[in-house]
């Protein structure tokens, strides 16, 4: 059998061809992250997949928000980062990949369920949120981070919005951490955050 080299029409050489195996998950990312902004004014839709995905056993963010009293209540508003990280806050391929392939099946998306997660940064599994709890969030946290998402898929470092790039981190629970957005040319617009924040449960 030839080398990988020899088969030119398949692969120019051995470094494509472990790109190719070790970001398979670039175009469900991809997909998501484009799929996600048909979202933005159904936020509910978002929490109910999410709810009945962690009803499953599947290893989601907390739902529960807090208000400055202390109580518990279902959590009422997401935005994208935060819906990203539910699978990325776990170092379990199979469990990621769990997550993925319902999300697949609830939007009838087209892109396989990757093999692997390699470069995309874990989200701290006690501190999973982009936003802050209901006590310390502000009104336009949310909505701030919903046009990061939708600036992320059209401009590069170089382009994006700087005002809005300042608005963001200067959210509660958010960092230059918490925004990754990658290169349009890589093929995905928003990969995602995480880690940093305060010391809480989410």
């Amino acid at each position: 059998m030839g080398s990988i080299n020899q088969h030119k029409g398949i692969w120019k050489d051995n470094s494509q061809l472990r790109k190719m195996i070790m970001f398979t998950w670039i175009l469900i990312y991809e997909e998501i992250a484009l799929k996600i902004l048909d979202f933005e004014n159904k936020q509910a839709e978002l929490l109910s997949l999410l709810a009945a995905l962690r009803a499953g056993g599947l290893k989601v963010i907390q739902m529960n928000d807090r208000d400055a009293a202390g109580k518990v209540f279902p959590l009422a508003e997401i935005d994208p980062l935060t819906f990203f990280s539910s699978f990325n806050r776990t170092s379990s391929v199979p469990g990621r990949q769990a997550i993925l392939n319902r999300i697949k099946t609830a939007w009838n998306l087209s892109a396989p369920v990757p093999d692997d997660f390699e470069g995309i940064p874990l989200a701290n599994a006690q501190n999973s949120w982009a936003i802050a709890y209901a006590a310390e969030r502000e009104p336009n946290d949310v909505a701030t981070l919903w046009k990061v998402a939708k600036e992320g898929l059209n401009k590069t470092w170089q382009t994006f919005d700087q005002e809005l790039f300042n608005e963001a981190l200067a959210i509660n629970q958010m960092g230059l951490a918490r925004v990754r957005i990658l290169d349009h040319s890589e093929a995905v617009a928003v990969v995602n955050h995480f880690s940093v924040g305060a010391a809480r449960t989410a």
